[in-house]
């Protein structure tokens, strides 16, 4: 505590101020890189706050700009056609995949701060944040992402290699939620009854 104290008046006058030093361990500068994989398995569930100091460094695969995010239809009477459109909570979403092949959502507190073009580097500090799933979607998001939790970024030509995949079913289709993947092998059955060969 550092006591202040006005000199020369006729009653005294003092502000006392508590000042604390920075916890330096919960510094951005002092994070380790973690990988979405490990960060997800070091979580009861995969969801929780994230209580260690960790960063993540990864490629935006997914952004608002290029519109490949899912939007809501809807039926315009005035017109009689059929329009998409795309709410604000929807806006707030950044998709982000590292090197070990895992995928996450983020969503953003606000809106106006999901600038991040596909294909940027970016590298995000996440200590107190909270993975939760998400009520629309059903899949795991870091919620409530803020400016200061971007350490940097930059513009890539390319973003990660797609993760190769040649079977999903019911054990492993979490692990390659909201990732980028490449379907090796595998047929769509259509609602007609055809196949389309991948």
């Amino acid at each position: 505590t550092v006591r202040f104290s006005a000199l020369g008046l006729t009653a005294p006058l003092s502000v006392d101020i508590e000042v604390r030093q920075r916890d330096e361990s919960s510094d951005a500068g002092n994070a380790t890189l973690t990988t979405i994989s490990n960060l997800l398995a070091g979580l009861p569930g995969g969801v929780g706050e994230i209580t260690d100091n960790v960063k993540i460094e990864g490629y935006v695969i997914r952004d608002l700009s290029a519109r490949n995010l899912d939007v809501m239809r809807d039926w315009d009477i005035t017109t009689s056609k059929v329009f998409d459109w795309q709410t604000d909570y929807q806006k707030r979403f950044m998709f982000v995949q590292d090197n070990s092949g895992r995928g996450m959502m983020f969503e953003w507190e606000d809106e106006r701060d999901n600038t991040y073009p596909l294909n940027t580097k970016i590298t995000l500090h996440l200590i107190e944040q909270t993975v939760a799933v998400d009520d629309y979607y059903g899949a795991k998001m870091v919620k409530g992402l803020l400016p200061e939790n971007v350490i940097s970024s930059e513009a890539s030509a390319n973003g990660p290699a797609p993760v190769e995949v040649t079977s999903i079913d019911a054990t492993n289709i979490a692990n390659y939620e909201n990732t980028l993947v490449k379907l090796k092998n595998v047929e769509f059955a259509l609602p007609i009854g055809t196949y389309v060969n991948i």
